[in-house]
């Protein structure tokens, strides 16, 4: 009876999942784990496992936030009746709501740490051409795992500052503790684009360091390969130690960078935010603010992830907040596409607005165009490339 409550088989992985540790094993840790309830072989402890009522049998495992029933009952029934093993926890941290002086500061702080974050660039404009408030959109993002589990938000946010402690990571590592380090990750740009990509089982991911390195043609195919992260919810992974397998992944992202040519972003790009913090840390409040989030030891000052899950949990989400749109268009995205674009950009763009040699006439021929400024100005690059510039400059 224990080892039937306890054990459940997962066929595609081929894996046996404990219910009393909340892991998964191979059949040889599971036989010198059960074997000695039984008489006779350990083997047979599992060749005789679908004999025995009661026996629990699964798919696969998923990650599906959307379907927790509870930690006792695992076992959930998917969009195709298949029954799946669903490995999603809630946080065991204890939301704490406003009752008393001290939790309303750690709230009040908090949201004065994203105001100071999102000032700077200050709103955006969505799909229709109507400004958001980007204070707003950023806690809207925040308090969708903590509301609404499950509900894929289908764009990303980029955080950029020139300047390094700033409070990028100070709002992210509270985050996560409020909603758990099992559901909110962080990982590199190495790990982002890695085949197994075990982060996409969590409900919020953050790339921290982004940069994408190689040439512009290079980049272009790693923001492709990025790409269903961000707005799909199938994908195709494979796991250390586990076959290839279809998953179901409501996860979200945000990314942080110090580099203004961290993305070859088009100005029509419909999956980031990118958000341009421009303080230092001092222009943010300097250690005196950021006491307030950290103590001497370097650990977060206590009850502050218990109050701001108690906040994001129960803000009201703008009406015009829709998890499924498009990113917002900001000021500093046209400076990241230039940045981080085509590299023939930065030295067509000057000679195209003065109309200089070979720009000087409304029709030009693209070959002789080509041909003049390899001559006279050394560009680099294929004839392929001078008209992909021309047309990002409105060229038809």
């Amino acid at each position: 009876k224990q080892f039937l409550e306890n054990v459940i088989y997962i066929k595609n992985d081929d894996r046996w999942y404990d219910k009393s540790t909340g892991k998964e094993y191979t059949q040889n840790a599971i036989q010198v784990t059960y074997g000695h309830l039984f008489r006779g072989k350990r083997s047979d402890v599992l060749t005789k496992f679908v004999s025995w009522e009661g026996h629990q049998l699964v798919e696969q495992s998923v990650y599906r936030p959307d379907l927790f029933k509870s930690i006792e009952d695992p076992i959930v029934k998917d969009e195709n009746g298949l029954l799946q093993l669903n490995t999603y926890r809630p946080s065991n941290v204890k939301a704490t709501s406003p009752d008393t002086p001290e939790v309303k500061n750690h709230i009040e702080n908090f949201k004065s740490l994203i105001k100071k974050l999102t000032e700077h660039e200050g709103t955006g404009l969505d799909s229709k051409g109507e400004k958001f408030n980007l204070y707003d959109y950023v806690l809207d993002h925040l308090s969708m795992p903590f509301q609404q589990p499950g509900n894929k938000v289908r764009s990303a946010i980029l955080f950029y500052s020139e300047y390094y402690q700033v409070g990028k990571n100070t709002f992210f590592s509270i985050v996560q503790k409020a909603m758990g380090k099992d559901n909110c990750a962080v990982v590199t740009p190495t790990e982002a684009i890695d085949k197994a990509k075990g982060f996409l089982e969590h409900q919020l991911v953050l790339i921290d360091e982004i940069k994408l390195d190689g040439k512009y043609q290079e980049k272009i195919s790693t923001l492709n390969t990025m790409k269903p992260m961000m707005t799909n919810e199938d994908h195709r992974i494979r796991p250390l130690f586990h076959n290839w397998k279809d998953i179901y992944s409501t996860c979200f992202f945000m990314l942080f960078t110090n580099h203004k040519d961290a993305m070859a972003f088009d100005t029509n790009e419909a999956r980031y935010t990118v958000i341009n913090i421009g303080k230092t840390r001092d222009e943010m409040g300097g250690d005196e603010f950021f006491n307030l989030f950290w103590t001497p030891e370097g650990k977060l000052v206590e009850g502050v992830a218990e109050a701001v899950k108690w906040f994001l949990s129960n803000r009201q989400i703008s009406k015009n907040f829709n998890p499924k749109s498009v990113s917002l268009k900001t000021k500093f995205l046209e400076v990241m596409s230039k940045e981080g674009g085509h590299p023939l950009l930065k030295e067509i763009e000057p000679l195209f607005k003065e109309r200089a040699t070979p720009f000087h006439q409304t029709v030009i021929s693209i070959q002789d165009a080509f041909d003049w400024l390899k001559k006279h100005k050394r560009i680099t690059g294929r004839i392929n490339d001078l008209a992909e510039v021309l047309k990002k400059l409105g060229c038809e």
